[in-house]
């Protein structure tokens, strides 16, 4: 089967470059540090187990909001069963070679959870990703 070519050209390399520089200045801007923990799920005889990965190497990344204005903000998910907590989602930005994948995940240094749970498509100058904060207090 032949490979049909996109109706408008990509960017160029130079542009692919200009615009790598401008997100990694935009990381840089207000960086956060992460070392996300792969995780695949397996199949048991009783059904299905997280299997951990070997640790990704220290990532430098951006957390951006996904509603509100500042801080970050409740994206209309409910609280959990004890009713004191909730969910918070936002995007994590990288640079376009970051190592990311769907259940990546890391605990903050107030031990609270945070999952990868789902990868925009991936424009080859940068990656995003989009992050659920769990555990948190409402």
């Amino acid at each position: 089967m032949p490979v049909i070519p996109p109706l408008t050209p990509g960017p160029s390399s130079a542009e692919l470059e200009v615009l790598r520089l401008n997100t990694s200045a935009f990381i840089a801007a207000n960086p956060t540090t992460v070392t996300l923990i792969p995780r695949t799920q397996a199949k048991t005889g009783m059904g299905v187990e997280w299997v951990y990965g070997t640790p990704r190497p220290l990532q430098v990344v951006r957390m951006i909001p996904t509603a509100g204005s500042g801080a970050f903000a409740i994206a209309g998910n409910a609280p959990t069963g004890d009713g004191f907590q909730d969910k918070q989602t936002f995007q994590m930005l990288m640079v376009w070679d970051a190592a990311v994948d769907v259940y990546d995940f890391w605990a903050d240094a107030d031990g609270i959870r945070n999952e990868v749970t789902s990868l925009v498509p991936y424009n080859r100058y940068e990656r995003r990703a989009e992050v659920t904060k769990l555990g948190t207090s409402g």
